[in-house]
């Protein structure tokens, strides 16, 4: 029996476990209030169904809460070339559900598609609020949760955790173990459809790339 159902799932199970990769990788322990900023980290995938950039949360460090991962990683990339004013056709794969900021980003942005590694209680739901009603929001994004055999730990992990909200639990010590495990996933993962070997090669190699720096 395999893992993931097609290709596809298969591809979105690789790019989250980047994302929790690297959220594993730039690990901020300090208490809520402190430090960096939330353990959230997004990767953007453009048209071609590659990596091109990453970022984490910093909205403590930097003292403003706009610097969420994925705000931080759409006004990056658009700004790093004077030509590009939009992300159409690309994809997110963020460790966190988007908030209603990031959210409203990403459908201005003309973002295609959202994939998040955990669902967010509080402040999630977004796309699926902006979809109802007498008036949907004309700009619409896809919004998906993980594949669970990639992220389903993080799920039942904050589920044991009684945490009413995750950024209550991301600072604790069983949240950087469970994204520690999904990042060793990450790195054990053989791909089930060969199409998918060059991408998971390649998430491999920026990840890489990334820590190094």
């Amino acid at each position: 029996m395999t893992a993931f159902s097609d290709p596809g799932e298969e591809r979105d199970a690789i790019f989250s476990l980047l994302a929790c990769a690297l959220a594993a990788s730039t690990w901020d322990d300090s208490p809520l209030g402190e430090g960096s900023g939330h353990n959230i980290a997004a990767v953007l995938v453009d048209r071609d169904g590659q990596p091109v950039a990453w970022a984490r949360n910093e909205a403590t460090g930097r003292r403003d809460l706009t610097e969420h991962a994925e705000l931080r990683l759409m006004r990056g990339h658009i700004a790093a070339d004077p030509e590009r004013t939009e992300l159409h056709k690309h994809q997110i794969y963020t460790t966190l559900e988007p908030c209603a900021m990031c959210a409203g980003m990403m459908a201005m942005t003309n973002i295609q598609r959202v994939v998040f590694g955990q669902r967010d209680p509080v402040y999630g739901g977004v796309f699926e609020r902006l979809a109802g009603g007498e008036t949907p929001y004309p700009k619409r994004v896809e919004s998906k949760m993980a594949p669970a055999a990639a992220c389903g730990e993080l799920e039942r992990e904050f589920a044991r955790s009684g945490h009413a909200e995750l950024i209550e639990w991301l600072p604790s010590p069983e949240a950087r173990a469970a994204y520690g495990e999904a990042a060793r996933r990450f790195r054990r993962l053989t791909p089930e459809f060969s199409e998918n070997a060059h991408l998971l090669s390649a998430a491999r190699d920026f990840l890489d790339t990334q820590l190094s720096r």
